[in-house]
């Protein structure tokens, strides 16, 4: 996980953060990194005084925590399309700030655009592939030190 290639569009929605009614973090990663860009260019958690929060799942929102946040809107249940569901009867005519991947999936964007929300996109974040498996982890693979693998995405899956 990496910072994006240029922070030209994440700055400019930071320098307008207060148009937004909705600020929704689609990630932990997302959150932090966010969060640090919007510190660097000389804000801190103020910024968000006229907006209401959304975070996709309980890590999102305790990453939310963790910079003095709360999250007005935070569905048990991890993945977008339950944040969605919830979000849908309070954003239409809203202006929204996603604060996702690259890579996140659109579905999610595309129902509150036909809920009638306005949907401004930031990418904070790019995951990107690795072409090989470190070497000490390939070693440990062969030799089957491991007793399982974890996979916490999609993304990761994929990758």
């Amino acid at each position: 996980i990496e910072e994006p290639d240029s922070w030209d569009q994440v700055d400019r929605a930071i320098a307008s953060l207060e148009q937004f009614d909705w600020i929704v973090f689609s990630s932990a990663h997302g959150v932090d990194n966010f969060m640090r860009r919007l510190w660097n260019c000389g804000h801190d958690a103020r910024a968000f005084r006229s907006s209401s929060i959304a975070s996709v799942g309980e890590s999102t929102a305790a990453s939310l925590k963790r910079w003095g946040l709360t999250s007005d809107c935070a569905p048990g249940t991890a993945g977008i399309e339950h944040l969605v569901v919830q979000l849908l009867p309070q954003c239409s005519g809203k202006s929204v700030l996603m604060v996702r991947t690259a890579t996140g999936k659109q579905s999610g964007i595309d129902a509150l655009k036909a809920a009638g929300a306005n949907v401004t996109c930031v990418n904070v974040y790019v995951q990107r592939q690795i072409d090989e498996w470190e070497p000490d982890t390939s070693e440990l693979l062969g030799r089957g030190e491991f007793h399982g693998v974890l996979v916490t995405s999609q993304n990761v899956a994929t990758n």
